[in-house]
C-alpha cells in the first residue's frame, strides 16, 4: 500500500508536495553551490525548509501568470543560454563533466534555463521599467561604502564595482518581492509547515 503524500502547500487548487519539494530543492542546491555538495533536504532546518518552499511558491506563479499572459520562448533563446553555460566551463567536455559531479543532466539544465528565460521575460513585462530600476548612481555607490566600508580602509574604486553589483543585487531583490506580492495577492496560498 502506498503511503500518501504529505501536501506542503497549496496554490488555489494545485497540490505542492513533499516529494516535488525536494526535487526543487536537490536541482537548486546541485546547479548554485559552488562545487559539488551533498543535497540533503531531511539536513536543512525548519526556517531553511520554509525559504525553499517560498521560493518554490514564487517560482510556480511567476509560471503560471506566464501562461496567463502566453509568454513564449523558441528553442534558438535556449540554446544561446545553454551556449553561455558551456562556455563558462571552457569546454563541452569539462561542462559534462561539471554535470556528472552534480549528478544533473542536459535536460535539468535546459528546464531551468527555460523557467529563467520566462522569469525574466515575465519581470520584463510586470515591472516597467526594469533595467532602469536597477541602475546605481554615483550618490548610492558613495552612500553604501562611507557605510559598509571606509572604515575597513579600504580605498573606494578598488571597490566600486563590488559595491555596484551588491547594489543591483539588493534592487533585483526588492523588485522580485514586490513582483512576488502581487501575484501572490491574486492567488488563494496556504502552507503546511508541519509538514516539512
Amino acid at each position: 500500500m502506498r503511503r500518501k503524500e504529505k501536501i506542503l502547500a497549496t496554490i488555489d487548487d494545485v497540490n505542492i508536495n513533499k516529494s516535488y519539494m525536494i526535487n526543487f530543492y536537490n536541482l537548486q542546491v546541485r546547479m548554485n553551490a559552488k562545487s559539488p555538495v551533498e543535497d540533503n533536504y531531511d539536513n536543512l532546518s525548519q526556517s531553511e525548509k520554509k525559504d525553499y518552499l517560498d521560493q518554490l511558491i514564487n517560482h510556480y506563479l511567476l509560471l503560471g501568470e506566464s501562461k496567463k499572459i502566453g509568454i513564449t520562448i523558441s528553442n534558438q533563446e535556449v540554446d544561446k543560454y545553454l551556449n553561455l553555460y558551456v562556455n563558462k566551463y571552457g569546454s563541452e567536455e569539462k561542462y559534462k563533466t561539471y554535470l556528472t559531479q552534480r549528478k544533473l543532466k542536459l535536460e535539468d539544465i535546459k528546464n531551468e534555463i527555460i523557467k529563467q528565460i520566462i522569469i525574466n521575460k515575465i519581470i520584463k513585462i510586470k515591472i516597467p521599467n526594469f533595467q532602469e530600476k536597477l541602475k546605481v548612481d554615483e550618490n548610492e555607490l558613495l552612500d553604501y561604502y562611507k557605510t559598509n566600508l571606509k572604515k575597513v580602509n579600504v580605498p573606494f574604486e578598488s571597490q566600486k564595482k563590488e559595491i555596484e553589483q551588491a547594489l543591483t543585487k539588493h534592487k533585483k531583490s526588492k523588485l522580485n518581492q514586490e513582483l512576488f506580492q502581487i501575484l501572490r495577492s491574486k492567488n488563494t496560498i496556504k502552507t503546511y509547515p508541519e509538514n516539512l
